[in-house]
């Protein structure tokens, strides 16, 4: 199984390896990592993400576009 490194958002980008767990309620996305420290691509520039509790939420009805990213980077890791 082919699992790729990187997942691209529409503003940043996700080292996988740092991913610990998502979890899929409500149609959202939690994704939970192993620090602080998400480095990657923002709208303009390049930098780091520091969120508090080690969680991006993506929800379905405000980000359409990274949700379904998500989602088909989940299929596409349990064939």
């Amino acid at each position: 199984i082919y699992m790729s490194r990187f997942i691209r958002l529409s503003n940043m980008v996700i080292n996988t390896s740092k991913l610990v767990k998502i979890e899929n309620s409500n149609n959202q996305y939690c994704m939970y990592f192993s620090n602080n420290n998400i480095s990657g691509y923002f709208i303009l520039s390049i930098g780091n993400l520091f969120t508090s509790d080690n969680t991006i939420v993506l929800c379905k009805e405000k980000s359409p576009v990274d949700y379904q990213i998500v989602e088909n980077w989940i299929k596409s890791i349990e064939k």
